[in-house]
């Protein structure tokens, strides 16, 4: 009798070790959850999914790029550690920028966010006007899914070379 009993107990016991192991697991520690994040992350192309990118508005870096002397409007944006920097040149003032002028623009970005490691500067006007209308797009609260997709596209027209 009493190994009848202990074989139940026993086999009770696996059963609910089987049982449990099928369920959710909610108490995972923060390395699981943080795997998963990855996982959740990067899609089926081995690509970064759109909606895990941050791409947020710089305006506070935009005015400062504005007062280059060369510089009458700029927009900042920054994904990830990337600042992408369209300008509108002053009247009369060459579209195709000087290394000094562009060397200005990338200092004053990274002096105001050091984490920053690329900088991307371009004077291209249609750049600059799509730029403004991210810009205002993400202000409005509009998702970046959507923004993005058209916002990387036209990174690899301007800058074939960025990663």
């Amino acid at each position: 009798m009493k190994k009848i009993a202990l074989s139940g107990l026993v086999g009770g016991c696996f059963a609910l070790l089987l049982l449990g192991g099928c369920g959710n697991n909610n108490t995972a520690g923060p390395g699981a959850m943080a795997e998963n994040a990855v996982n959740e992350a990067v899609n089926n192309t081995g690509q970064m999914n759109p909606a895990h990118h941050q791409l947020t508005v710089e305006q506070a870096v935009a005015n400062r790029v504005a007062g280059v002397n060369e510089v009458r409007h700029a927009s900042v944006l920054v994904a990830n550690r990337t600042a992408y920097v369209a300008v509108q040149m002053q009247p009369g003032v060459n579209t195709d920028m000087t290394n000094k002028t562009k060397n200005h623009i990338i200092r004053i970005v990274k002096e105001n966010h050091p984490e920053i490691t690329n900088v991307m500067v371009t004077a291209n006007a249609d750049a600059y006007q799509q730029f403004q209308t991210y810009a205002n797009e993400l202000n409005q609260g509009k998702p970046v899914t959507g923004i993005w997709n058209r916002f990387s596209s036209m990174v690899q027209r301007i800058w074939p070379n960025a990663s």
